[in-house]
């Protein structure tokens, strides 16, 4: 996958999150499935800064041989961020449109060999930018709010 294709994939299943989550109730966006799952506000407000993350990281691979992938800390997240479901639906877009565009921005100045620079993730062993930068898929893919989120991104 080239970086025009990675931008054109990225691209869509943003489109098609923001889609999912246009012109529902606030009562909808709002509402928690279970005690244990997030609302859609939580899980879109969570992935823009994953979005961030995930994209410093692909940075820092591309930038350092020495770099250790850092994973993203769910659980520190949470904690941190208790009250994510009063953020009005208008500014958690305009962060998620913010950090997409700034993905975009990096992808679309990578070569294939940047691309293909590896690191070592913690969890997973080898990692390349490519790989890093396709954490955005199934993230930006889900149905929003209907999982559980207790896993590490």
């Amino acid at each position: 996958m080239q970086a025009n294709e990675l931008i054109n994939e990225v691209g869509d299943t943003r489109a098609e999150l923001l889609g999912k989550g246009a012109g529902l109730p606030e009562s909808v966006l709002r509402e928690r499935p279970s005690p244990n799952e997030w609302s859609i506000i939580e899980v879109l407000t969570h992935q823009v800064d994953v979005d961030h993350h995930y994209l410093s990281e692909a940075l820092a691979i591309r930038a350092n041989s020495e770099h250790a992938f850092i994973v993203f800390d769910d659980e520190a997240w949470k904690a941190h961020y208790t009250g994510v479901g009063g953020i009005p639906m208008q500014d958690l877009v305009n962060g998620l449109e913010k950090s997409h565009r700034a993905a975009l921005a990096v992808i679309i100045q990578l070569t294939p060999e940047k691309l293909e620079h590896t690191r070592i993730h913690p969890r997973r062993g080898a990692y390349t930018v490519r790989d890093v930068l396709l954490r955005y898929l199934p993230v930006t893919a889900a149905t929003p709010g209907r999982s559980n989120r207790s896993e590490s991104t």
